[in-house]
């Protein structure tokens, strides 16, 4: 029996096909192409593992970390990120102390201070009264 399709549909299936395999090395450029032979229509239920698998045999090992690397290198920034907090609670505990020293001297020298000034009040006062007195006689 002869074929059914004529000389013109053959030639549009070869340019359909061509088409389709220029498409398809354009957008995957991952992956390589598949031999004309090799072509796998996979459907709605294909295993998305064979993807997956796909993939990382094209990648580069290094452009992928595993994920012990990326719990290693987070745990090593905490370290650091731990050693700059405790260094900067114990200069801001040095600057609390000494502040709190300045604030004693402070507050002995402000008593100080309001016992000169009742001191010199007390003493102005009498050398007020006394000016008085003296010029009431």
């Amino acid at each position: 029996m002869a074929s059914s399709r004529s000389p013109d549909e053959f030639q549009n299936f070869q340019f359909a096909a061509s088409v389709r395999e220029s498409l398809r090395s354009q957008l995957s450029p991952i992956t390589p192409s598949p031999q004309s032979g090799d072509v796998k229509v996979e459907g709605k239920n294909a295993d998305k593992e064979e993807g997956l698998d796909n993939i990382y045999e094209y990648l580069d090992e290094g452009w992928f970390p595993s994920p012990l690397h990326i719990v290693s290198e987070a745990m090593g920034k905490f370290k650091e990120l731990e050693e700059k907090y405790q260094q900067k609670l114990e200069e801001n505990q040095k600057l609390i102390a000494c502040l709190e020293w300045k604030l004693k001297i402070l507050k002995t020298r402000n008593l100080y201070a309001k016992n000169n000034l009742k001191t010199i009040d007390l003493i102005f006062n009498k050398w007020k009264s006394a000016v008085k007195s003296v010029y009431e006689y």
